[in-house]
């Protein structure tokens, strides 16, 4: 009798087993080889690099307040005393994606 308790136990567990290995595979979304990526997938492979970095120029060190500079470059300071001339650098961002059918997104 106790061997027949044990035989059906492991009948359930594999059952249970069975289900959750089917579930768990078949929630998972396959992309066919050649396929355009997703846009999860797109978003993973996205390369950023910045050319030049930014750079607000000079200001009097010890003074608080803020600097904002627009697209072009040009500064606008609030409570900043800027030191000599007010130029400074806006970042540029790259983005590019190797990624095939990412330029869709």
């Amino acid at each position: 009798m106790i061997t027949r308790h044990i035989q059906f136990y492991r009948s359930i567990v594999v059952v249970i087993c069975f289900i959750i290995t089917q579930t768990t595979h078949a929630a998972k979304p396959v992309t066919p080889p050649g396929a355009p990526l997703t846009a999860a997938e797109c978003d993973a492979l996205l390369q950023v690099s910045v050319t030049p970095g930014m750079d607000f120029g000079s200001y009097v060190g010890g003074t608080t307040g803020t600097i904002v500079m627009d697209v072009n470059g040009l500064m606008a300071y609030s409570g900043v005393v800027p030191a000599g001339a007010a130029a400074g650098t806006p970042a540029t961002y790259n983005l590019t994606n190797p990624g095939k059918g990412c330029d869709r997104y």
